[in-house]
């Protein structure tokens, strides 16, 4: 087999492993590559990057967001929100704020008192950047 087509291969493989909700580090450690060559991996696996594929671009919007964030699908919206990180989305979604729009219509007292570790300054700025 060509040696080509076998690294490919191998590349597609670490991508769909971070597709199926895998973190970084434990793909990095499953495959024996360095965080940093994951992450270059990722910024650059972009289809909309290759003129040959801007058919595709519509279609794999989704994908290239899913490989940036490297979160569950329904984490994606509010992994978008300026300073929200996995952990943070992950506790904002099991406490009810599911969209965007959950988050825009927040109160900011509400939400500092359902989320745990969140001060007054932090419930603003999400609620803000929520709306932007």
């Amino acid at each position: 087999m060509d040696t080509v087509v076998v690294s490919r291969l191998y590349l597609a493989l670490v991508l769909l492993f971070l597709l199926k909700e895998t973190d970084l580090w434990s793909v990095a450690d499953r495959f024996l590559l360095s965080r940093g060559f994951i992450q270059t991996l990722l910024s650059s696996s972009s289809a909309q990057e290759l003129e040959e594929f801007w058919p595709f671009n519509a279609l794999l919007t989704e994908l290239t967001r899913r490989l940036t964030y490297c979160v569950q699908a329904e984490l994606i919206p509010l992994m978008e929100v300026a300073g929200v990180m996995e952990g943070r989305a992950k506790q904002q979604y099991k406490t009810g704020y599911k969209t965007l729009a959950h988050l825009a219509n927040a109160d900011p007292n509400v939400l500092m008192k359902t989320s745990a570790c969140f001060l007054k300054r932090f419930s603003n700025q999400i609620v803000a950047s929520a709306k932007v």
